[in-house]
């Protein structure tokens, strides 16, 4: 009876492809997101800087596979991707903002 409720995990794999497809949208929404700040505000140190770390840290993720395992370059890819969602945030909804107090404040001809 005991052999029944036992559950072998080695017989039915994971979901890796649901996962991994997930990870690489996430990647390319966060690719993107970073690229819109650094057009946006690109003039800004502490743009460029997390940007910069983010691009850094995806080159050494593609060239070893130290960004798959819990290490430190792991946790500077989600630091520096959480940190350009906080900019994006802050930077690109303050241009949208001043673009359409902008646009109200300019005489219609």
């Amino acid at each position: 009876m005991k052999v029944l409720l036992v559950h072998n995990f080695y017989q039915h794999p994971g979901a890796g492809i649901v996962t991994f497809s997930l990870f690489f949208l996430l990647l390319i929404y966060v690719v993107s997101l970073a690229i819109r700040v650094l057009i946006s505000a690109g003039k800004i140190p502490a743009v460029f800087t997390v940007v910069s770390l983010l691009s850094t840290t995806l080159f050494i993720g593609l060239m070893s596979e130290d960004m798959i395992i819990a290490s430190p370059t792991g946790f500077t890819f989600w630091m520096s991707a959480s940190l350009v969602c906080i900019l994006a945030q802050e930077y690109l909804s303050a241009k949208e903002t001043t673009e359409s107090s902008e646009q109200t404040t300019r005489p219609r001809r």
